[in-house]
């Protein structure tokens, strides 16, 4: 993938998880989690493992979303860096 490819996906998880729907959604999604996992009787260990999955699978979906996020940071870091290099230099006598 090209350096502008990862700054445009960047660019639009940014705008994903700013998204106050998406931040509603997650939120949401969250706080259900925190809830059951609370409720769970402890001695119940396939559910307990049930709700460890659940929640592993949703951070990883939002650890994803931020990977994304710091790749397009990283992109926009190396092309800059690369226009800088390229950029002819001024040479004073």
């Amino acid at each position: 993938m090209t350096p502008e490819e990862e700054l445009q996906r960047g660019s639009e998880a940014r705008q994903l998880l700013n998204n106050p729907i998406f931040k509603e959604v997650m939120d949401s999604i969250r706080n259900e989690l925190n809830d059951l996992s609370d409720m769970v009787d402890t001695t119940d260990h396939k559910l307990c493992a049930d709700v460890i999955m659940r929640k592993q699978v949703f951070n990883s979906i939002e650890g994803k979303i931020k990977q994304m996020i710091d790749t397009g940071k990283m992109a926009q870091m190396q092309m800059e860096a690369e226009i800088k290099m390229n950029k002819p230099r001024k040479f004073e006598r």
